[in-house]
């Protein structure tokens, strides 16, 4: 079988953690399967007369090592002449995230890209989880301290974090009792420029929460990632450890919700 040319928009490749990454291993599965991979950064994408260029380096790795990778100089290359791309860059979800997702769309239909841009731009996980507010805890965006204030006179512990964050980055425990309170919310109101949003505390998430990954609709895998060992705080500062699911881990509730959506 003839050789494909896959492409990864993804974060600078030196920034990577080898142990939680999931790019990288891609990438070396396909090298396996004899294809042809080429990296490059959303900053470098670039319409001209109508075809999507971006300055790419090919990526190879030495052995099954993921640290074992070798870069080619940087070219430019007409994204066209790619079979796949893969979109792999972490947020935040700002314009320049977006406008890469406006500009992959101009590309033709020959060359598929995975995720649809359109689908990625149009469903932030933190405003996507608002159509099964059924399944969700109680949660309210906003900017507004007395909003948050009358929210907390429900629910006493919250947890308050970025909109567009991710990887467990500015999460925070919030505490009517604590002394921290106000201090937490004018952090957020004094260093976010976008609504946040605020939670009420599960302390069950100690026991880890569950991922699940679909193809087409279709559950195919999931994962639990586990709290490391640490105060509440910290592992909100932190994030979690992952750990591997089989199909019948997986909660009633959460495989009937999968293959609904």
């Amino acid at each position: 079988m003839r050789f494909m040319k896959f492409g990864f928009q993804m974060d600078p490749v030196h920034t990577l953690n080898h142990t939680t990454d999931s790019t990288l291993p891609m990438i070396l599965e396909s090298q396996r399967r004899k294809n042809r991979n080429y990296i490059f950064s959303p900053s470098s994408l670039t319409l001209k007369k109508s075809s999507l260029y971006a300055q790419v380096k090919e990526i190879k790795f030495k052995n099954d090592k993921l640290n074992s990778y070798k870069l080619s100089s940087e070219k430019k290359l007409n994204l066209n002449s790619l079979n796949y791309i893969f979109i792999r860059q972490d947020p935040p979800y700002d314009m320049k995230y977006i406008s890469s997702m406006h500009l992959l769309e101009q590309l033709s239909g020959k060359t598929k890209v995975v995720n649809s841009p359109s689908g990625i731009r149009n469903a932030p996980e933190k405003i996507l989880m608002l159509k099964f507010n059924n399944i969700i805890p109680p949660t309210l965006i906003t900017r507004s301290k007395k909003e948050i204030d009358r929210f907390m006179n429900s629910y006493k512990k919250s947890v308050i974090k970025p909109l567009y964050g991710n990887g467990g980055q500015g999460i925070f425990l919030l505490n009517k009792n604590d002394k921290n309170y106000n201090q937490i919310i004018e952090k957020f109101i004094d260093e976010e420029n976008n609504p946040f949003i605020v939670q009420k505390f599960l302390p069950e998430i100690i026991k880890g929460d569950k991922r699940i990954i679909l193809i087409n609709g279709e559950p195919v895998a999931a994962l639990k990632r586990i709290p490391k060992k640490m105060t509440l705080d910290q592992i909100f500062m932190l994030g979690e450890l992952p750990r591997q699911l089989n199909c019948q881990e997986m909660t009633e509730k959460s495989a009937v919700l999968s293959r609904k959506h």
